[in-house]
C-alpha cells in the first residue's frame, strides 16, 4: 500500500513515465493483477489510444477509467445495479416533473423555472452538492442563519428564499428517486460502499493522471483506492519547490500543490514514495523557445531569452482575418515544414467563440478539423420535428409549428424525391398564409377552395384552368398532411398517461420510418465528405429511445396533460448531446483550454488573446452567485470555487496551453471584434513580451495586397478555394485601376490552362465583368411572353415608364410577392371603391341623386354597404378576430364620413354622377384605346374609371372623371410628361372619345380630380361644432387638373363666388375671373395632351414588344422607382455595377410648355395652391 507521487512541470515525462510503467508490467506478467489508470472522462479515448499504439499486442491487464466509468466497473462485479440509472436527461425530465408539480410553493423559482437553462443550471448544482458532500440539512442551517439575523438586508431575503426553494425541490427529488432511480452522481457514493469488497481491486496497481484537484467525493474513493491497492501513483503537475512550502493564493501551481499537500495529510499512515521529474535536454524534444517559455512562465523576476523564432505573435484586424490566416499558415506548415494536420492544434478560452469561423474557413481551405467540445442535439431535423410536431398538436395547428415540422423533411416519404416534395409543400404553405388557414380549416371536411384574387369587392371572374390545378394540389397536399398528424392526435387525446404519449410518439416516429430517414441523411452526408455530420446522424436515433424510455420510467404511469407532457419532453430534448469521437485519424484539433487535453501537439495556435478574453473575467452563472457561495464558506461547507477563485486560476490553465506544442507556438489577437468594436490586447501578451523580447510580432491585414511581402501575399496561394476568391478580388480591383501583383497573373494563367477542372473558375471571371445588364429579349421571345395582341392597362404603362425590368418581372414573368393573410393598403382600396359604388348604386335605384339623400340614409347605406362587402374582403379576414372587427367599424366609419361629404359635395355642385366603375376595353361599356404597332402587333389599352360626372354648360354637356383614392394625390404635370402619372388623362381620353356613342351627344372636359376617402383628423381649440364640421369638409377638397373655363368651374361649386373653392383646385379673383393655378388647363392644352398621351402609349407599346428589359429605373428629385419595388431583390440594382444608374428626370417649364401642351401656356408648379 504504497503512495507514489509523480511531481514535475509540464513535458517533463510524468505521462510518457507512467504509460512505459504499465505496457512493462504488461508485458512482463499479461495475466497479473489489473492496472489501472484513472484519468478525466475527456482523457479516457486519448489515454487509451496511447496506451494501445505502444502495446502494439494489445492490452490484457491495463485497463482505462475514469472515477464514473470504474464505479460502474466495479458494481456490475458487486451488483448494486438493481435501480433504474437515470442518464442527464432523465434526470431534467424529472426535474422538470417536479418543478411543475410544486411550482406554486417556490417562493423565487415560479417564473424563472421557465426559462431556458433553468433545469441545466438546477441539475448542475444539485450535482455539486453531491460531489461536495453537502446535505440537506447544511443548507437549511444556513437558511437559518440568514433568517436570524438581527437586520436582514434584501440579499440576505433572496438567499433565504432560493435555499427554501433548493430545499423543496431536492428533497421532492430524493422522495421520487429514493428506491428508484440512481444518477451519475449516485455512482460514487454506491462506489465507496462497494469498494471495500471488490476483488477486482485487490492487489491491483493504480496510476492516476491529468488531475489537478479532486472533490471530495473523489478524495474519499481514491484514500479507499489507496487502501486496496498494492501501489498508487498519481502524476502532479507542479514545481517541485512547493513540495515542501505553503503556497500563496497567487501561486501558479496553487491548486495542484494544495492536492498534493492534502493528499500527503490523507495518506500520512502509508508508505509514500516522491519522485521529481525535470526537463532533460537530450530526452525533451521541445524546441529550446518553448522549453524557456514553460519553465520561466511565472518566474519573477523575469527570465529573459532575446531570440524566440518558434514563439510569434500576430495582432489581425479581427476574429474572421485571425482565422483566416491561420488556415493559411496551416497549409504552409504543411507544405513546407513535413507537418501532419493531426500534428496541430487551435486552441481558444472558449472554442465555441470561435466554432463557426474555423468550421466555415478551415472547409473553404481545405482542412480537415476536429472540434472537441460538446454539442448539442436538440437542433437536429429530428428533434426539432418531433418538438414542431407537439407545438403543432398542443397550440392548435399555428401555421409557425406545422411549416417548421414540414422543413424538417420527416414527414416526406425516405424514398421520394425530397426536393420536389419541398416545392409542394411550399405551393401548400404559401396557401395557408394567403388564406389565414386556422385549426378549423385544417380539420374541416369541405375541400380548400383557390382563387387568385385577394378581395372579390365589385369583382366578377370565371376562375381558370390553372387555379383548379393548384386548388387540386393544395387539397392533396393537405391531405398528405392530415393523413400523418391525425392518427397522432387521435392517440394522444385517447391517452391519459406519460406512457400512452411516449407510445403513441414511439410508433408514430417508426410509422414514419425515421430511422431509414436518418440513414438516408447518414449517407447524404456520407457523400459530401462530412464524417462529423454522418456520426451526428448515426446518434440521433438511438438517443431519442433512450430519452423516451427515461421518460417513462420517470413517470410512466403518471396522469398529466399534453401540455405538461411537452415541457417534460422538452426538458429531455434540451439535454441531449452528441458524443464525438474524432473520426478521421489525420486532422486539425480545435480544442477549449479548461475542458480539452490535447497530446502530442507540435504546432499550437492559440486564438483570441485579448484583454477580458484570456484571462477571462469570470461571469457568475447558474443558481448560486458568489455571494452565496461565501455564505456556504463562512459556514463551513466546501463547495465549487467562486468566479474570484476560478480567475485566480486562470494563469494555469494559459501555462497549460502554451506548454503544450513541442515546436511552434502562434498567439494572437484580433484588434476587433465582430461589431468592429476595438479590442486590447491582453496582459499575457506584454508578460510574453517581456519574457521573449525578440519575439516577432505581426501585423495581420486582411488583404493579400496590403503586405509587404511577396512571400506574404504568396501565402494567400494554395489549392483551395478561397485562392479562387482572392484571384477573382485581384483582378476586380485591376479593372477599377489598381494595380496588382504579377503572382496573381501567374494564378490567372494557371487556371486559364484547365478551365474544365475548375468550372468555378469561369463562373468567377464572368462575375468580374459582370454588369447586372438586362439583355433585351428577342421579337420572338416578346411575342411568347405577351402575345400577339399586347392587351395593356394605363398602370401597366406607368409600370414600364417607370422601370423596364419591373415591368418585365411583373407582366412577362408573372413574379408576385408572397401573399399572407393581412389586411392591406390595395385591399382596403378596392373595399372603399366598391363601398361607395354600391352606395351610389343604391341612390340612383331609388331615382335620387346624392343630394336628395338625409345624413342618416348616407349612414344607412354606408353600413348597408359594408356590411355586405366585408365578407369579400381578404377571404372574410374581417370577420376573423376582435382586432378586424374593430378595423371594419374603422372602415365604416371613413365611408359614412365620405357619403356625408359627398352629399355635401353634390348639394354645392351642377355636377352628378352618370356612371359607375366604368369599364373600356373589348366587350365592355366603352371600346379600348387601340394602336397598331410597327410589327403588325395590336396593342389595345383597357381599364376601369370609378366615376364620371355630367353638367349642362351653356355650350353643351361638361364631363369629369373622379377617382376614389385611399391616400393623398395630385397630378403633376411632370409626372405626365414622363409617363408616370397618365391614367387619368387616359380615362378623360376615352371618355372624351366616346361621349357621342355613350351618352349621345359631344361633351366638353370639365376636369380630372381624386377624391381622397379618409377619416381625417383636425386639431381645434374653442371651436364650434358647425366650425369643425368646415373644417372636416375641407379636408376632403378634391385634387387634379380642372378646365380654365369660368362656367365649369362655378357648375363644380356653385357656392363659390370669391377666393378658393372648398370642393375643387380652383379660385375666383375678387373681379369673378377665375384665377389661371396650376391646376387650371385650357381647351387647347386637353388637345395637345391626348396627342402627346397617344404617343406616349404607342412609343411604350413599341419598346414593349421590341423587348426592352433594361434596369432603369427613374428617379425625381428624392423619389425613385426602387423605393416600393418588389422586385428588387430580382434585378439587384445596385450603383456599384457599371450598367446600373437611376434615370435621373429632369425637364423644364419650356419643354413641358412644348411637348406636352402644345403652345399653351404651361403651369406654374411652384404656385400651385390648393
Amino acid at each position: 500500500m504504497t503512495v507514489h507521487y509523480f511531481i514535475g512541470r509540464t513535458g517533463t515525462g510524468k505521462t510518457e513515465t507512467m504509460h512505459d510503467d504499465i505496457i512493462r508490467q504488461s508485458k512482463e506478467d499479461p495475466s497479473g493483477q489489473p492496472i489501472i489508470l484513472l484519468v478525466p472522462d475527456q482523457m479516457t479515448f486519448i489515454s487509451e489510444q496511447k496506451l494501445i499504439k505502444k502495446h502494439t499486442i494489445g492490452l490484457q491487464r491495463a485497463q482505462v477509467y475514469s472515477f464514473p466509468r470504474l464505479a460502474r466497473r466495479i458494481l456490475q462485479e458487486q451488483g448494486g445495479l438493481t435501480h433504474t440509472f437515470l442518464q442527464k436527461q432523465g434526470m431534467h425530465v424529472l426535474l422538470r416533473k417536479v418543478m411543475e408539480e410544486h411550482k406554486s410553493d417556490f417562493k423565487l423559482f415560479t417564473k424563472s423555472s421557465d426559462t431556458p437553462g433553468f433545469i441545466e443550471n438546477m441539475d448542475t448544482m444539485l450535482k455539486e452538492f453531491q460531489r461536495y458532500n453537502v446535505e440537506p440539512g447544511h443548507i437549511n442551517e444556513i437558511k437559518e442563519k440568514t433568517e436570524q439575523k438581527t437586520v436582514q438586508t434584501a440579499n440576505d431575503k433572496i438567499l433565504s428564499d432560493k435555499l427554501s426553494d433548493i430545499l423543496l425541490l431536492w428533497e421532492k427529488m430524493e422522495s421520487e428517486m429514493e428506491g428508484r432511480f440512481i444518477g451519475l452522481e449516485d455512482y460514487l457514493p454506491m462506489l465507496r460502499d462497494k469498494l471495500p469488497y471488490s476483488n477486482m481491486l485487490e492487489g491491483c496497481r493504480i496510476y492516476l493522471d491529468g488531475f489537478h484537484s479532486f472533490t471530495p467525493q473523489e478524495m474519499e474513493i481514491l484514500l479507499m483506492l489507496v487502501n486496496k491497492a498494492e501501489q498508487t501513483t498519481i502524476a502532479l503537475t507542479m514545481d517541485q519547490a512547493h513540495i515542501q512550502q505553503d503556497t500563496h493564493a497567487l501561486d501558479l501551481f496553487k491548486e495542484t500543490a494544495d492536492t498534493f499537500h492534502l493528499l500527503q495529510q490523507m495518506s500520512a499512515d502509508k508508505e509514500q514514495h516522491v519522485r521529481l521529474f525535470e526537463a532533460e535536454e537530450d530526452k525533451d524534444e521541445r524546441h529550446e523557445d518553448l522549453r524557456h517559455l514553460e519553465a520561466n512562465f511565472e518566474k519573477r523576476p523575469i527570465h529573459v531569452r532575446n531570440q524566440s523564432p518558434n514563439v510569434q505573435m500576430w495582432s489581425p484586424a479581427n476574429k474572421r482575418v485571425e482565422v483566416d490566416h491561420t488556415a493559411r499558415t496551416i497549409l504552409e506548415k504543411v507544405k513546407e515544414d513535413g507537418y501532419r494536420f493531426k500534428d496541430i492544434a487551435v486552441m481558444a478560452r472558449s472554442i465555441g467563440d470561435y466554432d463557426d469561423l474555423l468550421q466555415t474557413s478551415f472547409r473553404d481551405h481545405g482542412i480537415p478539423l476536429f472540434t472537441d467540445q460538446t454539442k448539442k442535439m436538440e437542433h437536429h431535423p429530428v428533434l426539432e420535428f418531433l418538438r414542431s410536431v407537439l407545438e403543432w398538436l398542443t397550440e392548435s395547428w399555428r401555421y409557425e409549428a406545422v411549416f417548421r415540422a414540414v422543413k424538417t423533411d420527416m414527414l416526406f416519404p425516405a424514398a421520394d424525391d425530397w426536393e420536389a416534395c419541398r416545392k409542394n409543400m411550399d405551393r401548400l404553405e404559401n396557401y395557408v398564409l394567403a388564406y389565414g388557414i386556422k385549426e378549423k380549416h385544417w380539420k374541416s371536411k369541405d375541400k380548400w377552395s383557390f382563387t387568385r384574387f385577394r378581395t372579390s369587392a365589385g369583382e366578377d371572374y370565371e376562375r381558370s384552368r390553372t387555379e383548379e390545378q393548384i386548388e387540386q394540389l393544395i387539397n392533396e397536399q393537405k391531405e398528405l398532411l392530415k393523413e400523418r398528424i391525425l392518427p397522432l392526435e387521435k392517440r394522444l387525446k385517447k391517452g391519459t398517461t406519460v406512457e400512452d404519449y411516449t407510445a403513441a410518439l414511439y410508433r408514430f416516429m417508426e410509422e414514419l420510418n425515421i430511422p431509414e430517414k436518418l440513414e438516408k441523411l447518414r449517407d447524404i452526408a456520407l457523400e459530401h465528405g462530412d464524417l462529423t455530420k454522418a456520426g451526428e446522424h448515426e446518434q440521433v436515433w438511438g438517443e431519442l429511445i433512450e430519452l423516451f424510455d427515461q421518460i417513462v420510467e420517470v413517470a410512466g404511469d403518471e396522469k398529466m396533460s399534453m401540455t405538461r407532457y411537452r415541457k417534460l419532453l422538452e426538458a429531455g430534448l434540451e439535454s441531449l448531446l452528441f458524443r464525438l469521437v474524432p473520426p478521421a485519424i489525420d486532422q486539425v484539433s480545435a480544442a477549449d483550454m479548461e475542458r480539452s487535453r490535447l497530446e502530442d501537439v507540435k504546432l499550437l495556435f492559440v486564438l483570441g488573446v485579448n484583454e477580458g478574453v484570456l484571462p477571462s473575467t469570470m461571469d457568475e452563472d447558474g443558481i448560486l452567485g458568489d455571494e452565496d457561495r461565501r455564505w456556504f464558506e463562512e459556514s463551513g461547507v466546501s463547495l465549487a470555487h467562486t468566479s474570484s477563485q476560478k480567475l485566480l486560476n486562470e494563469s494555469f490553465l494559459v501555462y497549460r496551453a502554451l506548454s503544450l506544442p513541442s515546436r511552434e507556438l502562434y498567439i494572437s489577437y484580433p484588434l476587433a471584434n465582430e461589431k468592429g468594436e476595438a479590442q486590447q490586447p491582453s496582459i499575457l501578451i506584454s508578460q510574453l513580451k517581456n519574457m521573449l523580447p525578440g519575439i516577432k510580432e505581426e501585423f495581420i491585414f486582411a488583404e493579400p495586397q496590403e503586405f509587404e511581402s511577396e512571400a506574404q501575399e504568396a501565402a494567400f496561394v494554395h489549392s483551395s478555394r478561397r485562392t479562387l476568391s482572392q484571384l477573382i478580388y485581384q483582378l476586380q480591383r485591376w479593372k477599377s485601376g489598381e494595380s496588382i501583383s504579377d503572382l496573381w497573373w501567374g494564378v490567372y494563367n494557371w487556371y486559364v490552362q484547365s478551365p474544365e477542372a475548375h468550372p468555378d473558375f469561369v463562373k468567377g471571371m464572368q462575375s468580374i465583368f459582370y454588369k447586372n445588364k438586362a439583355y433585351p429579349l428577342t421579337e420572338q421571345m416578346s411575342t411568347q411572353l405577351y402575345g400577339t395582341s399586347l392587351k395593356a392597362s394605363v398602370s401597366r404603362v406607368e409600370q414600364f415608364e417607370k422601370c423596364a425590368f419591373a415591368h418585365f418581372a411583373s407582366y412577362g414573368l408573372r413574379l408576385k410577392e408572397r401573399d399572407t393573410y393581412t389586411l392591406e393598403a390595395p385591399d382596403i382600396g378596392q373595399f372603399f371603391h366598391a363601398a361607395l359604388k354600391d352606395i351610389t348604386e343604391a341612390i340612383q335605384r331609388e331615382g335620387k341623386e346624392w343630394k336628395d339623400i338625409s345624413e342618416q340614409d348616407c349612414r344607412e347605406k354606408a353600413a348597408h354597404a359594408v356590411e355586405q362587402l366585408a365578407p369579400k374582403v381578404q377571404r372574410e379576414i374581417l370577420s376573423s378576430s376582435a382586432k378586424h372587427a374593430f378595423v371594419q367599424k374603422k372602415l365604416q366609419e371613413t365611408i359614412t364620413r365620405a357619403s356625408l361629404v359627398m352629399r355635401r359635395q353634390s348639394i354645392q355642385s351642377a355636377f352628378s354622377p352618370i356612371a359607375l366603375e366604368v369599364a373600356f376595353g373589348e366587350h365592355q361599356d366603352l371600346p379600348p384605346m387601340t394602336f397598331t404597332l410597327e410589327n403588325g402587333t395590336k396593342m389595345e389599352i383597357a381599364g376601369r374609371i370609378d366615376r364620371v360626372d355630367r353638367a349642362e354648360g351653356s355650350e353643351g354637356v361638361l364631363l369629369r372623371v373622379i377617382d376614389y383614392k385611399s391616400s393623398v394625390k395630385d397630378i403633376r404635370l411632370s409626372e405626365v410628361y414622363f409617363g408616370l402619372a397618365l391614367q387619368m388623362l387616359v380615362y378623360l381620353d376615352i371618355v372624351m372619345t366616346y361621349a357621342e356613342e355613350w351618352i349621345g351627344e359631344k361633351a366638353d372636359p370639365a376636369g380630372i380630380l381624386y377624391f381622397h376617402i379618409h377619416d381625417p383628423f383636425v386639431s381645434v381649440m374653442d371651436e364650434s361644432a358647425e366650425d369643425i364640421e368646415e373644417r372636416l369638409f375641407k379636408e376632403y377638397k378634391m385634387k387634379g387638373l380642372i378646365a380654365d373655363n369660368e362656367e365649369s368651374v362655378r357648375l363644380m361649386d356653385t357656392d363659390l363666388k370669391e377666393g378658393h373653392s372648398t370642393t375643387i383646385p380652383a379660385r375666383m379673383k375678387k373681379n369673378g375671373e377665375l384665377s389661371k393655378t396650376g391646376s387650371t388647363i385650357s381647351r387647347e392644352n386637353f388637345q395637345a395632351v391626348h396627342q402627346f398621351i397617344q404617343q406616349k402609349l404607342l412609343d411604350a407599346g413599341e419598346r414593349i414588344m421590341h423587348g426592352a428589359v433594361e434596369i432603369n429605373p427613374y428617379k425625381i428629385g428624392n423619389d425613385t422607382a426602387c423605393t416600393f419595388c418588389s422586385f428588387r431583390p430580382v434585378c439587384q440594382f445596385d450603383q456599384q455595377f457599371e450598367a446600373n444608374h437611376f434615370r435621373v428626370l429632369k425637364a423644364d417649364n419650356e419643354t413641358i410648355k412644348k411637348e406636352l401642351l402644345g403652345e399653351g401656356e404651361p403651369p406654374d408648379e411652384k404656385n400651385k395652391k390648393d
